[in-house]
């Protein structure tokens, strides 16, 4: 049996809003969207789906406030300075970081999307660090 993971979904409050929110900050593009009896959107660069998103409503999921994620996105970035001032800047919210990790020399942190799901992040390491 072969085992591939596709992407992570998140179940969205608004929507549209929170499309245009992932869009914005992580300049990304739509891959395949649905809009028949549900709503389902792929959202990618080059061919590779990073996130699909889908209103919560339409399968009876009813977000809590605050978020308690037991799963998360996590992404690799090439900056992650650039990252975390597009989140702030689309009304996302910064968590932590940047830290550097010493043992293997790479940035990381967290922030949250503007329904606040957690997304970590992590720099691509450089090998000039």
């Amino acid at each position: 049996m072969r085992l591939k993971l596709l992407n992570i979904v998140v179940f969205a409050e608004n929507y549209e809003e929170l499309l245009k929110w992932y869009q914005d900050t992580f300049k990304l593009e739509i891959l395949l969207k649905e809009d028949g009896e549900y709503h389902y959107t792929e959202l990618g660069n080059e061919n590779q789906v990073i996130v699909g998103i889908t209103p919560a409503k339409e399968i009876n999921h009813q977000p809590e406030n605050p978020r308690n994620n037991s799963t998360i996105l996590q992404v690799e970035v090439s900056d992650i300075q650039e990252l975390f001032k597009n989140v702030v800047d689309n009304g996302g919210k910064v968590i932590f970081g940047p830290s550097l990790e010493e043992q293997h020399k790479f940035y990381y942190g967290g922030v949250t999307d503007i329904e606040g799901n957690q997304i970590w992040i992590i720099e691509e390491k450089t090998s000039s660090m």
